[in-house]
């Protein structure tokens, strides 16, 4: 009970210092309803969906009584990014012995050979040598082999010294392995095949975006001992990248860059219908996003709505309200503007992020995020965390799968909001008739109290903490995957699912919504990075039993990737 009066109390006095009180369930109903309509077709980057939504916000903006601060004295700032990349035509690759008759022994065309996804986009050797290098997963197999400027030879596969299923074939990631060549100096990568039975070749697929090498790698469908030590290589190609523009939405309270800022931002786009990729559904239908992230963009505007209508004597901050795009294709918006500001972040005190803040659960728990990025937070972060209301779950981390990191790595303090995964996630199924509007208007007004906390206190300087992110395991050469939807907000030991895709290895195997997954094989999973490092271990079609904890009690399931 004195937890709830306490909750009442600060409620009241962010009611009468803001003059505001909080927006009500149907005005967050209103915007999420049309941000994940039909009409709006799952606001994919860089579509008419997009740009529809992208005018809804910025016309909200404008209601509120907030100035354009994007590009031109509008309210927008667009990017471009890629939506695609091909292989283009007239790509070859050809051997040569002689050097003074330069007699082409072997030529060959795309259906031999192919860049890979990791690759460098563009590809021209004239007469390179190469270093074959084995199977390129330890620094012995390139010193002392003078690969420097040379196209080092990398054998596929696992040798026969290293168990598949052990902890040194962690190293032989096919990223970790390119990124070790990078550091020898080589020219290029030539990925070959250990024998004539090896059939694990990598995808000719090339990813839009991901990790990429900054020199080419292709894989040659023949064997090592093809490429001669004396032997030249000549190869030209190039990867055509088609390109789309997305649209940031930017507004500020007021001009005044002098003023302490406080920034407020989440994502306003979604997956479309899955065409370029993110989906956890095979059939092609509208992803609606409504916890992802309308509930967010709604949050955003009606925090805007409250601030800017701020008594006088609140206004120590100036306040930047930015709604990005391109954060499902990989943080492409906040990414974008941290680097191309339109609005100086020099005074920049802190960054809220609001993404999937419509499905409160039963517990009422709120997760958030970046606490430790600023000393100064703890004294406005305080409040019961076992509230009728809401139950603050905080992690200290300043990054995650979202775009308060792209602030994070510009050395602002961040406060991120999330209120946990659920089986919709990434579906067709996310629709705004299964948010919590009432959560997200107590969401709101505690996000408001921390707004009135920070404008009262005395002797803050909020400065940037940089705080010690776990390592995390390289997941570009996963051949298996359990089908699952890691519970992300989960700080325990295993790794803790939301859900098992439909159809997939775990749901086959009986896995469960909750289930903690401890162990794969013989490998404890201590968290989900370490799980993701283990994957890698195995191949499509072998079987394993893998250990959850399930009500407390460990259930042995036996898995077929």
């Amino acid at each position: 009970m004195k937890n709830f009066l306490f909750l009442v109390l600060l409620s009241f006095l962010w009611l009468t210092s803001l003059g505001q009180s909080p927006s009500k369930p149907k005005t967050f109903k209103k915007h999420v309803s049309y941000l994940a309509s039909e009409k709006l077709e799952g606001r994919l980057t860089g579509t008419k969906g997009e740009q529809l939504a992208a005018e809804y916000i910025a016309k909200e903006f404008a209601k509120a009584g907030l100035k354009p601060a994007g590009e031109n004295g509008t309210y927008f700032q667009t990017f471009s990014f890629v939506k695609s990349r091909t292989i283009g035509e007239h790509s070859s690759i050809k051997t040569v012995f002689d050097l003074k008759s330069k007699t082409q022994l072997v030529a060959m065309d795309t259906n031999l050979f192919y860049p890979i996804s990791e690759s460098a986009d563009t590809a021209k050797w004239e007469n390179v040598g190469v270093a074959n290098v084995g199977y390129g997963y330890k620094k012995e197999d390139y010193e002392n082999k003078g690969v420097k400027n040379k196209i080092a030879v990398i054998t596929l596969g696992t040798p026969s010294e290293v168990s598949a299923h052990s902890e040194d074939a962690l190293k032989l990631d096919l990223f970790q392995r390119i990124k070790l060549a990078n550091e020898y100096g080589v020219a290029g990568i030539i990925l070959v095949k250990p024998d004539s039975k090896f059939d694990e070749k990598p995808s000719r697929l090339l990813r839009a975006r991901g990790s990429k090498s900054a020199v080419p790698v292709v894989f040659v469908d023949t064997l090592a001992n093809f490429f001669k030590e004396d032997a030249l290589v000549e190869l030209f190609f190039v990867i055509h990248k088609d390109l789309g523009v997305g649209k940031n939405v930017v507004a500020a309270s007021s001009y005044d860059s002098n003023k302490e800022l406080l920034v407020f931002g989440g994502h306003y786009d979604h997956l479309g219908r899955g065409e370029l990729g993110g989906s956890r559904s095979k059939e092609k239908n509208i992803h609606y996003g409504a916890d992802d992230n309308a509930s967010g963009t709604a949050m955003v505007i009606e925090l805007a709505y409250s601030l800017s209508k701020a008594k006088p004597n609140y206004t120590k901050f100036n306040y930047l309200f930015i709604a990005f795009s391109g954060e499902e294709l990989g943080l492409l918006g906040s990414a974008h503007y941290v680097a191309n500001p339109t609005f100086s972040l020099s005074n920049a005190r802190a960054m809220f992020n609001f993404d999937m803040v419509g499905r409160l659960d039963t517990a009422k728990r709120l997760f958030v995020s970046g606490t430790g990025t600023c000393v100064s937070f703890a004294s406005v972060l305080n409040i019961p965390e076992d509230t009728t209301i809401l139950r603050i779950i905080p992690k200290r981390q300043g990054t995650g799968p979202t775009d308060h990191t792209s602030f994070y790595y510009k050395k602002i303090p961040v406060l991120a909001f999330f209120t946990g995964l659920h089986g919709e996630y990434h579906t067709s199924k996310d629709k705004p008739e299964l948010l919590d509007y009432n959560g997200m208007t107590n969401i709101q007004q505690y996000v408001l109290t921390i707004v009135q906390r920070m404008q009262m206190a005395e002797n803050s300087t909020w400065e940037f903490t940089p705080v010690e992110e776990e390592k995390k395991q390289s997941s570009s050469s996963f051949k298996v995957t359990l089908g699952v939807m890691p519970d992300y907000s989960y700080e325990g030991r295993g790794m803790k699912i939301s859900g098992a895709n439909p159809g997939g290895p775990a749901e086959k195997a009986g896995m469960l919504a909750g289930d903690i997954v401890v162990k794969i094989g013989e490998h404890p999973v201590a968290d989900i990075y370490k799980y993701m490092g283990i994957l890698g271990l195995f191949k499509k079609g072998e079987s394993t039993p893998v250990t959850v904890l399930r009500d407390g009690k460990e259930v042995v399931l036996e898995v077929v990737f």
